[in-house]
């Protein structure tokens, strides 16, 4: 009776968690001034956390390299870029950089034109965006495709509802009747076989920090090994207009069309666990806290001596203790996430765990106050 009088206690406290957190995001969702922390609750997640665990320990692409063109304006200049790097057998070039319209008065465009119609492993960048007024997708493509069939990929990146961070990529982006593969998928597909199949769908960006050789344009033919047999990416680093926040933090474009073509090319995107798991798996880690925080009142009530037993009962050292646990939780999330690759959203259980002891302090003064009324 004693037990099943606990469980039912610690499931009540538990649930009295999760109402109070609920409430809280109802409040911030609904109350107008509260929208920035909604927004800022909302473009949060415990993967961002995994990723900066894993961020001093990055891995040296050996797939893909990236040559800089942060400073290099002229097309000419682009163009000669280009023959370089096919001179050195590259797998596949990626421009990140979409040639829209007529430009160079110098024969640049002259220059990019032929180099489309001579190498047949090169991906060219679009864009579209919507036309509220037309209701109708616009595509910003490359000046040359009326007159060559060239390989053409879209580097539209999903934006979320309440922030601009980029977990996930586009396989294929439905544009009225026709389906258009991502600028990422075609380059992953010319340089490999086995992709995913194109279809009108997202992908969750695996963002397990690594580093891309970047090249600078006048090392070219120096760096020989970073571009033989490897997908070239061609695009601007230091661009501060294209840069883009993410669970890394901010990276330019390119760097993002990289880990959107690594995912691709390994297969690691990140699996979403079930909703249902989760909150099933939630109620249970705060369910277990609640017990461990009640035994461990209990264990320091037992303590001999006065001053570490009313130390140790203090709000601030059980919050502590608590503190340490929820790291515990994080890492061995991590170790699973690094594993399997399953992402496990154990914020909800982070914010109960939080409020978990002025939680349990609410139940018990109404259960004091209706046995006294009894």
């Amino acid at each position: 009776m004693k037990l099943t009088r606990g469980l039912v206690r610690h499931i009540a406290v538990t649930a009295m968690s999760f109402a109070v957190v609920g409430l809280f995001v109802i409040m911030m969702i609904n109350i107008s001034f509260l929208n920035p922390i909604a927004r800022a609750f909302g473009s949060f997640s415990t993967i961002d956390i995994y990723y900066q665990m894993l961020v001093d320990d990055p891995v040296v692409s050996t797939d893909i390299s990236i040559i800089d063109i942060s400073t290099v304006e002229s097309r000419r200049d682009i163009a000669a870029i280009i023959n370089e790097a096919e001179s050195l057998g590259p797998k596949t070039i990626g421009m990140d950089i979409v040639f829209a319209n007529w430009k160079d008065a110098d024969g640049g465009d002259d220059m990019i034109m032929n180099i489309a119609g001579k190498y047949d492993n090169i991906v060219f960048a679009a864009n579209c965006q919507f036309d509220a007024v037309r209701q109708s997708y616009l595509k910003n493509r490359s000046f040359f495709t009326p007159f060559i069939n060239v390989k053409e990929g879209m580097t539209n990146f999903n934006r979320e509802l309440y922030s601009d961070m980029k977990r996930d990529m586009n396989i294929g982006i439905c544009l009225g009747d026709s389906l258009w593969p991502s600028f990422a998928w075609l380059t992953a597909s010319v340089s490999s076989d086995g992709i995913t199949p194109l279809k009108d769908r997202k992908e969750v960006i695996d963002f397990s920090p690594t580093l891309f050789p970047v090249i600078a344009p006048d090392s070219i033919t120096a760096k020989s090994d970073l571009i033989k047999d490897r997908i070239i990416l061609i695009g601007a680093v230091g661009d501060d207009v294209d840069r883009h926040y993410t669970p890394l933090g901010k990276i330019s474009g390119v760097e993002l069309q990289a880990y959107s073509i690594q995912t691709l090319l390994q297969r690691k995107s990140v699996r979403p666990m079930p909703a249902v798991v989760v909150a099933v798996l939630s109620f249970l880690i705060v369910l277990i806290t609640e017990w461990l925080q009640e035994k461990y009142i209990q264990v320091v009530g037992w303590s001999k001596f006065v001053i570490v037993r009313h130390f140790l009962s203090t709000d601030m050292a059980l919050g502590a203790v608590t503190f340490v646990w929820m790291l515990i939780l994080l890492y061995i999330s991590v170790i699973l996430f690094a594993k399997t690759r399953m992402s496990i959203d154990i914020g909800w259980a982070l914010s109960a765990i939080a409020i978990l002891a002025a939680t349990r302090n609410f139940y018990n003064t109404c259960i004091s106050i209706k046995r006294n009324n009894k």
